[in-house]
């Protein structure tokens, strides 16, 4: 199964009001945010666009090894 962007998780959260996590606040517009900065640490070319672009595995594996949450076993 193709895996959803960061932009289509965040639509899906726009259209339906729901989010995709049992927490009370929608994630797609943060993750965006989240990965747009971190990645503009390295790559000042990076647009929001970009992040948008980002499938959400993609996303995921950026964000832990930024905040070290990655099994340290693998």
């Amino acid at each position: 199964m193709k895996q959803l962007t960061l932009g289509e998780v965040a639509k899906v959260e726009d259209l339906t009001g729901r989010q995709f996590d049992d927490n009370d606040q929608p994630r797609g517009r943060y993750l965006i945010a989240l990965v747009y900065v971190l990645k503009r640490r390295d790559n000042p070319d990076f647009t929001y666009e970009d992040a948008e672009n980002l499938d959400a595995n993609e996303a995921g594996d950026l964000i832990n090894d930024y905040f070290e949450l990655n099994d340290p076993k693998e």
